[in-house]
Parts: structure tokens; C-alpha cells; sequence
């Protein structure tokens, strides 16, 4: 079994792991292959960030430190985020998450991964309200 469907395992990375894992500018970092996942209707965006931020507090990975403090990002969070030796990263876009994984995994073994991160859900429950209830309330006009 893939070590990235352990979710309870997942630990928040260290600035010194991902600058190992990305490069440092002198070496090309980890040269692992990434595989990705782009999730649309079975994860939402928030849903997903509160999970994350109950569990592991704030958002560690390379696009929160490039990002501008508003709505207008491409990427709005990232997790920076170890399973073993493995390396689990997701982004969180106004309508998608992207998982990215350096195992590869079949198409039984994404769906897998995607129910066990919802099944997780439950055990942060309340965690995971707090961060919701404390978000900035704003009415949203769509002009379509």
C-alpha cells in the first residue's frame, strides 16, 4: 500500500526538508517523478483547507510565501507535507485541489486516497469548524 493513503501519518514539512526536496538553487533537488491529481467535485477547496489547518496549523508550502494577501492568486494555500520518505502536496485554487504525490498511484489507489482525506474529515470535526467559523464573512454578487 502506498504510504500517501495513511493520512493519519501525514506530518507538516520542515523548511530544510522542502528546500532539499525542491533545490536550493545549487542542486536541482529531489529527483523523483510527481504525480498529480487535480480534484473538482469530490473535494472542495475548503473542505480541504480547514482540514489541513486544523490538523497542521498554517499553510507551509512555496506558493503561500509567493502569494499576494488577496483574491486575486492562481494558487490561494499550499501544504508542504511528509508521509516516511514520501512527499504529499496540496493546493487549493478558487474551484479545485491539486494533490501532488511522488508514489505512483492507480486510478483505484486516487480514489482511495481522496475517500480516506474525506473520511478524516470526522476526526478533526471541530477543529476543522473552528478555522470555518473563523473566517472573514463577505456576500459574494456573481454578475454571470
Amino acid at each position: 500500500m502506498p504510504a500517501c493513503l495513511d493520512v493519519l501519518s501525514w506530518r507538516l514539512s520542515t523548511p530544510k526538508e522542502m528546500l532539499a526536496f525542491l533545490g536550493d538553487g545549487k542542486d536541482k533537488g529531489d529527483k523523483r517523478k510527481r504525480h498529480l491529481l487535480t480534484v473538482r467535485t469530490h473535494l472542495r477547496p475548503v473542505d480541504v483547507y480547514t482540514y489541513l489547518k486544523a490538523r497542521f496549523g498554517e499553510p507551509n508550502g512555496i506558493q503561500t510565501f509567493l502569494r499576494k494577501d488577496d483574491s486575486d492568486n492562481l494558487i490561494h494555500w499550499d501544504f508542504f507535507l511528509w508521509v516516511g520518505s514520501e512527499v504529499v502536496y496540496l493546493s487549493g485554487a478558487s474551484r479545485e485541489v491539486m494533490i501532488m504525490v511522488t508514489e505512483a498511484l492507480s486510478d483505484e489507489q486516487w480514489k482511495q486516497l481522496i475517500e480516506a482525506i474525506k473520511r478524516d474529515f470526522r476526526r478533526v470535526a471541530k477543529e476543522k469548524s473552528a478555522v470555518l467559523r473563523s473566517f472573514e464573512k463577505y456576500v459574494l454578487f456573481q454578475n454571470k
